[in-house]
């Protein structure tokens, strides 16, 4: 199994998310998470988005390193 993860402000991670997986077969054997993560450490409130993608190497070789 493959993790990859994509992070950062909301639209940042979820950009980066649809540019890797476009064109990519997204079937039930991908599984695929997501968290959001507020940040209120100062007076602006900050949202984070986590993406992570498991699938396994051997069914999906092409997306290593992707």
């Amino acid at each position: 199994m493959k993790c990859l993860s994509f992070h950062g402000r909301w639209y940042e991670a979820q950009n980066a998310y649809n540019k890797w997986a476009e064109g990519k077969p997204l079937t039930k054997d991908v599984i695929i998470h997501s968290h959001a993560v507020v940040n209120t450490s100062n007076d602006q409130i900050d949202i984070g988005l986590l993406i992570t993608v498991f699938f396994d190497e051997q069914l999906h070789p092409a997306w290593v390193g992707k």
